[in-house]
């Protein structure tokens, strides 16, 4: 089995969807469960590997990594994080950390040569970097690498027709996709909106990504999307709930979006696009101000792609 899931650390298995800590004791196979969560299996695993975690792999050294992010971070990132680890180490995955070397490194990411590869290679740096400061290795084979891989910024704009085709396969969640179009929120920041948070004035929106605080004017279009999601709710009740009023989770968030975009006929439209669909429909001033961006070069260069429409000649 676990040569078939070389990302996991040793010791550390996977059965059916749950995960088990097991060792060898008295001739048998001892198995530990640790959930189904990845993130709480790994932080389990480290407490039951402290005393002896010595970062013999690759795999050892990222899962120790991931398990002290599992305890900083937001669920969300190190779950992407966790995604990013796969390909990664199914490559290194069983390579002893110190016989690692940046060639090998450097060959990977050229290999890669996607935006997909960059963030592998900055997991890897940020797990050897973890390793060296709590003296699990000694060496780092990511440092000195002056390599990346060319990065263009998505520049897919959705039409008013297509935003159509998305708002008539919604069904239910249609209000919410236009909530979503009309405040060019994140699908975390729209899916932690609570009810109380429409006031008089606006819906106060605190930005998951920075801790800051917007106060999204009403709008007739708007007023009447919040009142559709809204309906029959009240305090601290969510936004985007689903048929019994539970807030959704952000897996089942994206497999509803999945459905969505494959009835309307529109596979490669991103739920993420909405939001730059927002800040290209907008004036520069006024999207960088409601995408809450400090930079309105960040606005320009990746949520300005709406097609500038010019006269020919004649």
């Amino acid at each position: 089995m676990k040569s078939t899931h070389t990302h996991l650390p040793r010791h550390l298995r996977v059965s059916r969807g749950a995960y088990y800590h097991v060792i060898r004791k008295d001739g048998r196979d001892v198995w530990k469960p640790l959930g189904r969560d990845y993130g709480q299996a790994l932080r389990l695993w480290a407490e039951l590997e402290a005393e002896k975690l010595t970062a013999r792999t690759v795999a050892d050294l990222v899962a120790g990594y991931l398990a002290d992010c599992a305890g900083r971070l937001k669920p969300s990132t190190v779950t992407g994080y966790r995604e990013f680890s796969r390909p990664l180490l199914a490559v290194f995955g069983a390579v002893e950390c110190d016989a690692l070397r940046r060639e090998d490194v450097a060959r990977y990411v050229r290999a890669r040569n996607n935006y997909a590869g960059n963030r592998e290679r900055a997991l890897l740096s940020a797990a050897y970097t973890w390793g060296r400061n709590v003296g699990l290795v000694a060496s780092d084979p990511t440092k000195g690498l002056n390599l990346r891989a060319k990065e263009a910024p998505r520049q897919r704009y959705v039409t008013d027709a297509e935003l159509a085709a998305l708002l008539a396969a919604a069904g239910r969640l249609r209000p919410v996709i236009e909530l979503a179009y009309l405040t060019g929120l994140r699908r975390g920041d729209l899916l932690a909106l609570r009810v109380m948070d429409g006031g008089e004035a606006g819906i106060a929106v605190r930005i998951g990504k920075t801790g800051a605080v917007r106060l999204i004017e009403w709008t007739d279009a708007l007023r009447a999307a919040w009142r559709a999601c809204t309906a029959g709710r009240i305090g601290a009740a969510p936004v985007v709930a689903g048929r019994r009023g539970k807030p959704y989770t952000p897996v089942a968030f994206r497999q509803a979006w999945e459905r969505i975009r494959l009835r309307a006929g529109l596979p490669d439209v991103r739920f993420h696009d909405l939001r730059r669909k927002s800040g290209s429909d907008l004036p520069l001033e006024h999207a960088a101000a409601l995408l809450a961006h400090a930079d309105s070069k960040v606005t320009a260069r990746h949520y300005h792609a709406k097609p500038v429409s010019v006269r020919p000649v004649r």
